[in-house]
């Protein structure tokens, strides 16, 4: 890592291509690349990233991704989140730093103020019709882009920040969703990942942007969404199956997350009045 990551950065031939910010709903979004490199800032919802190459990221809110060009990836979102894209090409000969995918946690994502990427956003949805204005801006945007990935790369030096790391919080995260039917306490998933539960507590809290407890109900609501609606199961009997108490527990939590009970989602999914 670079000693002066700013005089490195400001230094990089850096092109703003585009930056714009859209919802994303729960689900998965094919595997995909761009011939530019891509910075994504999950402002709110919590999921995973893919690599063609079989690594996994997990994300919570206004964690950082960046995907250098060419490199296949796909998102899945646990929640629907929001997320705010930003393109850029760095030139044909990438820094060693910004030719792997990386990841930045809340607390370590100190370049991305809403600010900065409002006025990125700005310069993105600029008008054809005002093509001179947006040439005009373009070399604002290329050196506010220079200042964000100065930004993450000092904090990424200060951080030690691992590109795609699989620490103690990614790890339980993996144990939930393997386990998610059959663990009754988050004990256990502290004994899988080799913790103690007050550390992983803490840890998963600050990578996730949620507790293990609602991580662990959201996983089993999200798989009980797709047996009410491709089964003829009973409410009784997806609840049990997805380590759910009981069936009035069951129907609270999937209301919560999909704003209405399993019966009534079913029914509106089938087409039943």
């Amino acid at each position: 890592m670079p000693a002066d990551p700013v005089t490195v950065c400001l230094e990089l031939p850096v092109a703003f291509v585009t930056c714009f910010r859209h919802t994303v709903q729960p689900g998965a979004c094919p595997h995909h690349k761009h011939s530019y490199g891509e910075l994504v800032w999950h402002r709110r919802g919590s999921g995973e990233c893919h690599l063609a190459s079989g690594e996994t990221s997990h994300f919570g809110p206004n964690t950082v991704h960046w995907f250098p060009p060419k490199v296949l990836h796909r998102q899945e979102n646990l929640e629907a989140g929001e997320d705010w894209c930003l393109h850029l090409n760095l030139g044909p000969e990438l820094p060693d730093f910004w030719r792997r995918c990386v990841r930045w946690m809340p607390d370590q994502a100190g370049g991305c103020g809403t600010e900065v990427w409002e006025a990125l956003l700005r310069v993105g949805t600029l008008q054809a019709d005002r093509l001179g204005a947006r040439e005009h801006h373009r070399g604002v945007a290329d050196l506010r882009s220079r200042l964000v990935l100065a930004a993450l790369m000092e904090s990424a030096a200060a951080q030690e920040s691992q590109a795609y790391g699989r620490g103690h919080a990614g790890l339980a995260a993996d144990f939930i969703e393997e386990h998610f039917d059959r663990i009754e306490s988050m004990a256990e998933v502290a004994a899988a990942v080799d913790v103690g539960y007050d550390h992983l507590r803490h840890l998963f809290r600050q990578e996730m942007g949620m507790s293990l407890a609602q991580y662990l109900r959201r996983v089993r609501v999200i798989r009980s969404e797709q047996l009410v609606r491709h089964t003829a199961a009973t409410l009784r009997e997806i609840a049990l199956s997805c380590g759910f108490a009981n069936e009035r527990y069951f129907s609270t939590c999937f209301a919560d997350h999909y704003g209405r009970p399993p019966g009534e989602y079913r029914r509106q999914q089938s087409g039943r009045p």
